[in-house]
């Protein structure tokens, strides 16, 4: 929460459904819980340690995502890659909304689970694309611009931390799924379907 930014400045993120050890996360857990720290932090919401947020953080999502993109791969050759990127986009932003509607630990994995399968469709999907609307001397260009707005929209996630100090944590992952959702609807709408 904004106003236990000064308490909890040098203090470990101990979740306020559990005990600190020390003064200096009681002190900021104290602020946390007398300040609604669950509207503003989906990990006080779900009660996520640090050992579980490392765990979402990296192999829950990681691993799918890696798995997936093989299977992306494959399926984006043989079928329709424009169809398959929308679907992916839509389940990835309906993923969001798990943890919004029942925020617990293990809501948080299967929605990361999720997640990360379906952001392993981007790239094998989002090339065939890119190499049937770009003339062979375009594609590196094109393809510097999908990488460049990958690692762009990832900068911008970061937002995310200023809106939920606004409006909290679930508003702030209501309005990016409702993006996502537009997003994958233009995608289904406008974006020309490559030939297989």
């Amino acid at each position: 929460p904004p106003q236990c930014l000064k308490e909890c400045e040098n203090a470990a993120f101990v979740p306020v459904c559990d005990v600190c050890e020390n003064d200096e996360c009681g002190e900021c857990q104290t602020c946390r819980a007398g300040a609604d720290a669950a509207y503003y932090s989906i990990r006080d919401a779900a009660c996520v340690s640090d050992r579980q947020y490392g765990l979402l953080a990296s192999v829950a999502f990681t691993t799918c995502f890696a798995l997936s993109g093989l299977a992306a791969g494959h399926l984006a050759d043989r079928l329709d890659a424009k169809r398959l990127h929308a679907g992916a986009a839509l389940t990835w932003a309906l993923a969001g909304f798990l943890p919004v509607i029942y925020p617990s630990f293990s809501m948080l994995v299967l929605a990361r689970f999720i997640t990360g399968v379906a952001e392993g469709f981007n790239a094998p999907c989002a090339y065939p694309v890119t190499a049937y609307h770009y003339a062979v001397h375009e594609r590196a260009s094109a393809n510097g611009c999908y990488s460049m707005g990958t690692y762009a929209g990832s900068a911008l996630s970061t937002l995310s931390l200023l809106f939920a100090m606004g409006v909290g944590w679930r508003q702030t992952t209501t309005m990016a799924c409702v993006v996502g959702i537009f997003a994958a609807a233009l995608l289904w709408l406008l974006v020309d379907r490559p030939p297989r």
